[in-house]
């Protein structure tokens, strides 16, 4: 409340069901939303569980149009956790939560983590 009480906006767009990728549906969102509306260029992401995974198939492919990604429970594609170097090199900041329980932890988070890690130490080197 108090982001949208300093003049944040929440935006949020449901894929199609059935659909593996979020990719045109998201970029006419996007465009719709920075071209017509004039929000941000590099709005913030937020995901819960698949809401993860569209973001991250989205962030993946689209990394210099994201602030941030915030994740709660993430789901996140293989091809996705390939392409996670190319928001290393943009420099984009992800928040990952997951609790210890769940069992998204081992398969999605901590695979993210890892990777994340370990490309931003090879672009510091």
């Amino acid at each position: 409340m108090e982001l949208l009480k300093r003049g944040f906006y929440i935006a949020f767009i449901t894929p199609d069901p059935g659909r593996q990728s979020p990719a045109k549906q998201w970029d006419a969102w996007y465009n719709y939303l920075t071209e017509t509306q004039g929000m941000s260029k590099k709005p913030a992401f937020i995901g819960m569980s698949k809401g993860g995974v569209n973001e991250y198939t989205w962030a993946t492919a689209n990394p210099d149009k994201v602030s941030c990604i915030y994740a709660d429970n993430p789901g996140i594609y293989a091809v996705d956790i390939v392409n996670l170097g190319e928001l290393v090199k943009h420099d984009v900041p992800l928040l990952n939560v997951c609790g210890t329980e769940d069992f998204v932890l081992e398969n999605n988070t901590k695979v993210i983590e890892n990777i994340y890690h370990q490309a931003a130490a090879r672009s510091a080197s």
